[in-house]
């Protein structure tokens, strides 16, 4: 059960961290959200947030 709070938890700090220092390549935002989808429920906002993300990008 830790492991699995840990994990969305950093993938949510490397996405941060990649927004800030420029654009975010493609395979990695799919990468964080198929983490947070993996995480469930309570990461499906995050999830929502990266997809959103690569729409804004693609536009």
């Amino acid at each position: 059960m830790y492991c699995r709070g840990v994990l969305p938890a950093l993938a949510e700090r490397a996405f941060a961290d990649a927004l800030r220092a420029g654009p975010v390549p493609d395979a990695a935002v799919w990468e964080l959200v198929e983490c947070f989808d993996a995480a469930g429920e309570p990461w499906s906002a995050k999830a929502n947030e990266a997809l959103a993300y690569l729409e804004t990008r693609h536009r």
